[in-house]
């Protein structure tokens, strides 16, 4: 019942999750190339 909650009052760890994936994304890309 408090993770959604977490998750909305913590939009700052989830932008941060998801720009790390990113930029994991694209360097395994340009390692690739």
């Amino acid at each position: 019942m408090e993770f959604p909650r977490n998750i909305a009052s913590a939009p700052q760890l989830v932008t941060l999750y998801f720009l790390t994936v990113l930029s994991r994304t694209l360097a395994s890309l340009l390692l690739l190339k």
